[in-house]
């Protein structure tokens, strides 16, 4: 999948100071939902599927399809953000026990970084900044990369701020 340009890799950071882990994203992460899309049409047809009530159905095959929209976007902003920055930014994922960061911009020339969720839905919720107002996480994040400049949401609604977050449309 590499040698086809499918996949590439992005570096995933850890709170622990260690070598970044491997990471993949999908360079046409669109091939991603034609796939989920077939996993819906397969459980529309499956006889033990066709159990469940109508409603039921139609809720677990939206949360797939919103589930890999979610992850869609995530691998696209990603994906692009590392193509538009210089030698002087790295862009990653950052792990926690259990939370994450989806992108950390980090500066080399001010040793500083941002933090950012990236979301597929058009509405701000208080849950889609969980982690970016988690102190255990900014404290880790802040020991590793300098202190943080900013806070974001890349979301599909409209830019404004919203108690110290900056919710940025896509």
């Amino acid at each position: 999948l590499m040698a086809l340009d499918l996949i590439v890799e992005s570096p995933v950071e850890t709170s622990v100071a260690a070598e970044p882990l491997d990471g993949i994203l999908f360079a046409q992460p669109g091939m991603r939902y034609c796939q989920a899309q077939a996993l819906v049409y397969s459980l529309r047809n499956d006889p033990v599927f066709a159990e469940l009530s109508e409603a039921e159905r139609n809720m677990v095959c939206e949360r797939i399809l919103e589930e890999v929209r979610g992850r869609m976007m995530e691998e696209i902003v990603l994906l692009e953000t590392t193509k538009a920055l210089d030698k002087n930014h790295r862009v990653f994922k950052m792990t926690f026990a259990g939370a994450e960061f989806d992108m950390v911009i980090f500066s080399d020339k001010t040793n500083s970084c941002e933090c950012y969720e990236i979301k597929h839905r058009d509405q701000i919720a208080e849950r889609q900044t969980r982690y970016l107002t988690d102190a255990e996480c900014l404290k880790a994040t802040e020991r590793r990369f300098g202190p943080i400049t900013g806070k974001i949401v890349i979301y599909r609604g409209e830019s404004c701020d919203v108690n110290g977050i900056h919710y940025l449309n896509v």
